[in-house]
């Protein structure tokens, strides 16, 4: 998360950090600890993978996560990778499934 809001890493990187957790890197920590997220954050995007724009979002601004998520559906171009189809499918997935 740090190497992505510091401009360093992609999003699309995050299989790389994946992998390198894998292979051993950070010893002794859970995977979501690695990428930077909350267990939250890192079980949302596991089921939902279009989600991580709004995690890093989330990080980015200092919200949280739901916040940011409702905030996209508004504004979209804060996540850039998401459109507000996107966004709105992912508030309302948050809803179906009863974390907001």
């Amino acid at each position: 998360m740090d190497r992505c809001l510091a401009g360093d890493a992609d999003l699309d990187d995050i299989g790389d950090f994946v992998g390198a957790w894998h292979e051993g890197a950070g010893p002794g920590m859970e995977l979501d600890a690695f990428l930077g997220m909350s267990n939250e954050e890192y079980e949302l995007w596991v089921e939902q993978p279009a989600l991580l724009p709004a995690i890093v979002s989330a990080h980015r601004f200092g919200f949280r996560l739901v916040e940011a998520v409702k905030d996209l559906a508004a504004e979209p171009l804060a996540a850039r990778a998401l459109s507000p189809e996107d966004a709105c499918s992912i508030l309302n997935w948050l809803k179906a499934t009863g974390r907001i």
